[in-house]
Protein backbone atom coordinates (compact mmCIF):
# COMPACT_ATOMS: atom_id res chain seq x y z
CA UNK A 1 0.00 0.00 0.00
CA UNK A 2 2.75 2.49 1.10
CA UNK A 3 4.60 1.79 -2.28
CA UNK A 4 1.52 2.40 -4.38
CA UNK A 5 0.89 6.05 -2.19
CA UNK A 6 4.32 6.88 -3.29
CA UNK A 7 4.06 6.05 -6.61
CA UNK A 8 1.40 8.07 -6.70
CA UNK A 9 3.07 11.11 -5.50
CA UNK A 10 6.08 10.87 -8.15
CA UNK A 11 3.70 10.25 -11.06
CA UNK A 12 1.23 13.37 -10.15
CA UNK A 13 4.23 15.71 -9.13
CA UNK A 14 5.99 14.52 -12.26
CA UNK A 15 3.10 16.22 -14.52
CA UNK A 16 1.86 19.86 -14.48
CA UNK A 17 -1.30 19.85 -12.93
CA UNK A 18 -2.35 22.89 -14.98
CA UNK A 19 -2.29 20.81 -18.01
CA UNK A 20 -5.14 19.19 -16.67
CA UNK A 21 -6.92 22.60 -16.18
CA UNK A 22 -10.32 23.85 -18.52
CA UNK A 23 -9.10 25.28 -21.72
CA UNK A 24 -11.79 26.60 -23.77
CA UNK A 25 -12.67 28.39 -26.58
CA UNK A 26 -14.45 32.04 -25.98
CA UNK A 27 -16.40 34.44 -27.64
CA UNK A 28 -17.52 37.40 -26.27
CA UNK A 29 -20.72 39.65 -28.47
CA UNK A 30 -22.45 42.94 -27.84
CA UNK A 31 -25.93 42.47 -26.69
CA UNK A 32 -26.85 42.67 -30.17
CA UNK A 33 -25.10 39.76 -30.97
CA UNK A 34 -22.28 41.09 -32.74
CA UNK A 35 -18.74 39.34 -32.39
CA UNK A 36 -16.29 41.39 -30.76
CA UNK A 37 -13.42 38.80 -29.98
CA UNK A 38 -12.58 35.18 -29.25
CA UNK A 39 -9.66 33.13 -28.69
CA UNK A 40 -8.70 30.41 -26.19
CA UNK A 41 -9.07 31.08 -22.10
CA UNK A 42 -7.78 29.06 -19.71
CA UNK A 43 -7.88 29.00 -16.21
CA UNK A 44 -9.96 32.63 -16.53
CA UNK A 45 -6.86 34.38 -18.89
CA UNK A 46 -6.24 34.38 -22.66
CA UNK A 47 -3.83 32.48 -24.57
CA UNK A 48 -2.66 31.26 -27.65
CA UNK A 49 -4.35 33.30 -30.51
CA UNK A 50 -7.00 35.95 -30.25
CA UNK A 51 -8.90 37.70 -32.99
CA UNK A 52 -10.72 41.28 -31.84
CA UNK A 53 -13.59 42.70 -34.34
CA UNK A 54 -15.09 46.51 -35.08
CA UNK A 55 -19.15 46.43 -34.85
CA UNK A 56 -19.08 45.95 -38.42
CA UNK A 57 -17.21 42.43 -38.30
CA UNK A 58 -14.12 43.56 -39.67
CA UNK A 59 -10.72 42.54 -38.07
CA UNK A 60 -9.36 44.81 -35.53
CA UNK A 61 -6.61 42.86 -34.37
CA UNK A 62 -5.40 39.59 -33.74
CA UNK A 63 -1.91 37.88 -31.94
CA UNK A 64 -1.49 35.71 -29.40
CA UNK A 65 -1.61 36.10 -25.15
CA UNK A 66 0.44 34.12 -22.48
CA UNK A 67 -0.99 33.82 -19.17
CA UNK A 68 -3.40 36.44 -20.10
CA UNK A 69 -0.83 39.11 -21.54
CA UNK A 70 -0.18 39.57 -25.29
CA UNK A 71 2.81 37.94 -26.19
CA UNK A 72 4.44 37.48 -30.00
CA UNK A 73 3.51 39.20 -33.06
CA UNK A 74 0.54 41.09 -33.03
CA UNK A 75 -1.32 43.13 -36.37
CA UNK A 76 -3.60 46.07 -35.93
CA UNK A 77 -6.32 46.95 -38.52
CA UNK A 78 -7.83 50.36 -39.61
CA UNK A 79 -12.04 50.14 -39.85
CA UNK A 80 -11.81 49.48 -43.65
CA UNK A 81 -9.11 47.11 -43.21
CA UNK A 82 -6.07 48.63 -43.87
CA UNK A 83 -2.86 47.71 -41.80
CA UNK A 84 -2.44 50.26 -39.26
CA UNK A 85 0.80 48.85 -37.37
CA UNK A 86 2.59 45.43 -36.28
CA UNK A 87 5.19 44.44 -34.16
CA UNK A 88 6.42 42.20 -31.05
CA UNK A 89 4.69 42.00 -27.55
CA UNK A 90 6.85 40.54 -24.15
CA UNK A 91 4.83 40.14 -21.31
CA UNK A 92 2.22 42.71 -22.58
CA UNK A 93 4.55 45.25 -23.42
CA UNK A 94 6.20 46.84 -26.66
CA UNK A 95 9.11 44.81 -27.87
CA UNK A 96 11.51 45.01 -30.66
CA UNK A 97 10.82 46.16 -33.98
CA UNK A 98 6.94 47.79 -34.59
CA UNK A 99 6.10 49.16 -37.99
CA UNK A 100 3.50 51.94 -38.04
CA UNK A 101 1.40 52.68 -41.38
CA UNK A 102 0.16 55.79 -42.64
CA UNK A 103 -3.62 56.61 -43.74
CA UNK A 104 -2.97 54.66 -47.56
CA UNK A 105 -1.08 51.54 -46.05
CA UNK A 106 2.45 52.94 -46.62
CA UNK A 107 5.12 52.49 -44.08
CA UNK A 108 5.16 55.25 -42.04
CA UNK A 109 8.13 54.45 -39.54
CA UNK A 110 9.78 51.34 -37.92
CA UNK A 111 10.46 51.89 -34.11
CA UNK A 112 12.73 49.24 -31.62
CA UNK A 113 11.06 49.31 -28.62
CA UNK A 114 11.52 48.08 -24.70
CA UNK A 115 8.62 47.63 -22.12
CA UNK A 116 6.55 49.90 -23.92
CA UNK A 117 8.91 52.87 -24.43
CA UNK A 118 10.90 53.94 -27.77
CA UNK A 119 14.17 52.71 -26.95
CA UNK A 120 16.84 52.25 -30.43
CA UNK A 121 16.02 53.84 -33.59
CA UNK A 122 13.03 55.35 -34.95
CA UNK A 123 13.41 55.13 -38.99
CA UNK A 124 11.04 57.77 -40.67
CA UNK A 125 9.63 57.43 -44.38
CA UNK A 126 7.64 59.75 -47.14
CA UNK A 127 6.41 57.73 -50.06
CA UNK A 128 8.06 54.71 -49.40
CA UNK A 129 11.74 56.55 -49.16
CA UNK A 130 13.87 56.65 -45.82
CA UNK A 131 14.05 60.14 -44.57
CA UNK A 132 15.45 60.24 -41.32
CA UNK A 133 16.73 57.91 -38.43
CA UNK A 134 15.85 59.05 -34.85
CA UNK A 135 17.63 57.55 -31.59
CA UNK A 136 15.43 57.03 -28.56
CA UNK A 137 16.51 56.37 -24.92
CA UNK A 138 13.54 55.37 -22.70
CA UNK A 139 11.00 57.37 -25.37
CA UNK A 140 13.66 60.73 -25.44
CA UNK A 141 15.08 61.47 -28.54
CA UNK A 142 18.86 61.44 -28.47
CA UNK A 143 20.00 62.15 -31.92
CA UNK A 144 18.84 62.33 -35.55
CA UNK A 145 20.25 61.65 -39.01
CA UNK A 146 19.02 62.78 -42.53
CA UNK A 147 21.60 61.42 -44.29
CA UNK A 148 22.42 57.41 -44.84
CA UNK A 149 26.30 57.96 -44.66
CA UNK A 150 26.72 60.21 -40.94
CA UNK A 151 23.79 57.63 -39.70
CA UNK A 152 25.97 54.91 -40.62
CA UNK A 153 29.49 56.79 -39.86
CA UNK A 154 28.01 57.25 -36.33
CA UNK A 155 26.16 54.27 -35.68
CA UNK A 156 26.75 50.44 -35.69
CA UNK A 157 24.58 48.37 -38.13
CA UNK A 158 24.18 45.34 -35.84
CA UNK A 159 21.90 47.87 -33.35
CA UNK A 160 19.36 47.49 -36.22
CA UNK A 161 18.41 44.22 -36.08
Amino acid sequence: MRTKIYLFFIITSCFNLSAFSQVEYKKVYTDTGILLEEGWVSNGKKKDYWKFYYPTGKIKKKGNYLAGKKNGYWYYYTPNSLLEKEGHYTEGCMSKWWIFYDKNGAVNFKCQYVKDKKHGYSLCYENGKLVKSEKYCENKKTNEWTSYWKFRRENNMEDLK
